[in-house]
């Protein structure tokens, strides 16, 4: 595992909160890997990955997805699975070993680090909506790309329209309170959410072509309205403002009932299974 700047610069913030609170992701990674397979499965048929094509993974987290780009790319191909937290990566790079697979892992913030090699493709499930500087850090990963090189990752459409965030928002601020607003695309799941914003940062960094498919999936789980609500409660926006209320365990607990409670309406055959909505941008240098 090489290693770039992390525990300092413009995403130190956040470099800390996903070597800490977000290790909780490797706790639930199986389910993980299950509800956001259609993420991943969206992104390889819109990418249409060649064998031999070196890729650059960009927020990696525990690996699910650069091992499907790998499926890909194949032994002749190689993926770099970058992410900002040191514990998400050691956990993406025992998959790896495991699976076999040509992907080499580097721990680095995506926004400042020097990224070695040079790539055709860059891509990511969700993993660049943090930077506090978005122009500059796509200006990087376009440095990591040769001439012609693209770019093509998922970023969340606004919560409006996706009840896997605006539920749990709801649910819990209506037990905690309001916390304080963030400002316009502040880093963050929602940070790219806006397209036009999206795109004036996109061509900030030197990038054309902008185009963007606006994708329906369904998040889907083995488990039920309960374990989700469980999980919800662990990862994601209720979990946050969980953190950042202090939430007694009581509160906790009516804000895990009432998510059970809103699941419901989201339920195929016994199973999860929850609409979502998202965008798939692909962009190129020139």
């Amino acid at each position: 595992m090489s290693i770039g700047p992390v525990s300092q610069g413009p995403n130190a913030e956040e470099a800390a909160y996903w070597s800490t609170k977000g290790r909780s992701w490797i706790e639930h990674e199986a389910v993980q890997d299950h509800l956001l397979r259609p993420v991943t499965d969206t992104l390889l048929e819109l990418t249409q990955f060649q064998p031999g094509q070196r890729v650059l993974d960009i927020g990696c987290g525990t690996g699910a997805h650069a091992l499907a780009v790998a499926e890909k790319v194949g032994p002749s191909g190689e993926v770099l699975a970058l992410d900002i937290s040191q514990p998400l990566l050691e956990r993406a790079g025992q998959r790896f070993a495991g699976a076999g697979a040509p992907v080499q892992t580097y721990l680095g913030d995506a926004q400042v680090a020097d990224v070695p090699g040079e790539f055709e493709i860059a891509t990511s499930r969700f993993g660049v909506m943090f930077f506090a500087d978005p122009a500059v850090a796509f200006a990087n990963i376009a440095g990591a790309l040769r001439s012609g090189g693209r770019m093509v990752f998922a970023a969340w459409a606004p919560v409006s329209v996706n009840p896997w965030w605006r539920l749990p928002i709801t649910i819990a601020q209506a037990r905690l309170g309001t916390p304080p607003p963030n400002k316009p695309n502040a880093p963050g799941p929602m940070g790219l959410a806006d397209v036009t914003y999206l795109e004036g940062q996109l061509s900030g960094a030197g990038f054309t072509d902008f185009a963007v498919t606006p994708t329906t999936i369904t998040l889907g789980a083995t488990g039920g309205p309960a374990d989700m609500a469980a999980l919800s409660i662990q990862v994601g926006p209720a979990a946050r403002l969980i953190r950042l209320f202090d939430a007694r365990q009581a509160d906790v607990a009516a804000i895990e009932d009432g998510l059970t409670r809103a699941y419901e309406d989201y339920v195929d055959d016994g199973a999860f299974a929850m609409p979502a909505t998202l965008n798939i941008i692909d962009v190129r240098l020139p």
